[in-house]
């Protein structure tokens, strides 16, 4: 039998979930939130391209002009759309704006936070979005990659630049080193998520997921050759 969760998962809840949470954080800009709470709901339905700004306008009950003195193109509304996800599912990183710290704690602290993002069901809807339509619309996949996941990676690899320079990591290709921790927290989850093939993780399986990345990590780039343990040893 089919996990129920796995089931709500692919289909209307999670869509459902995205769309009455879409907006809030423009909760002060009640026409904005309209508008970005419409676009979500048929980018989600419809798809991408088959999508119109009237059918938006007519959506969120506001006026084509509306929407275009907010919005200058359908591509700048989808960015909208990328930023409020990310701005409800996970917040500001707990390590606020200016990274820094010893690998040993600051890492497991962005392996979660970026685990959080890239699991949530809403995030996994989206994603579904965007693979579709990327080959129609190759603008789509750069707004997706811009506003998501490039903008995670430019961050990370900014961490680890300071910290090769101070002598923590010892790092050839600081971005590729940067993608390479993405790809260990994301890789094991995000893919079967993704194609409906696992239920949500659990606290347990996210933790295990990330204490293994920052190991993998930090064996490959610690300079004095000693290795890292994170999370309970078998017995």
């Amino acid at each position: 039998m089919k996990n129920t969760q796995q089931a709500e998962f692919g289909g209307e809840t999670a869509r459902h979930a995205v769309v009455v949470s879409a907006g809030v954080a423009e909760g002060h800009n009640p026409k904005r939130a309209a508008i970005v709470r419409a676009a979500t709901e048929l980018f989600l339905d419809a798809g991408y391209a088959a999508t119109s700004m009237d059918a938006i306008a007519a959506c969120a009950e506001v006026s084509k002009r509306t929407v275009y003195s907010r919005f200058d193109s359908k591509e700048s509304l989808f960015a909208a759309v990328m930023n409020d996800l990310c701005e409800r599912l996970v917040g500001p990183c707990p390590l606020g704006d200016d990274w820094h710290g010893p690998p040993e704690e600051v890492m497991p602290q962005i392996g979660h936070w970026v685990m959080t993002l890239s699991t949530a069901p809403e995030a996994i809807a989206v994603y579904r979005v965007v693979v579709g339509e990327a080959v129609r619309t190759p603008g789509l996949g750069r707004i997706f990659m811009d506003n998501g996941p490039g903008l995670l990676v430019t961050k990370l690899t900014a961490y680890i630049e300071a910290e090769r320079r101070s002598g923590r990591l010892d790092v050839g290709d600081v971005r590729l080193a940067a993608a390479q921790f993405m790809e260990l927290v994301n890789g094991p989850l995000t893919l079967p998520l993704l194609l409906n093939q696992r239920p949500l993780p659990s606290r347990e399986t996210r933790r295990r997921v990330v204490d293994g990345a920052v190991t993998v990590f930090l064996d490959a780039y610690r300079p004095d050759g000693r290795h890292a343990r994170f999370g309970p040893r078998r017995r």
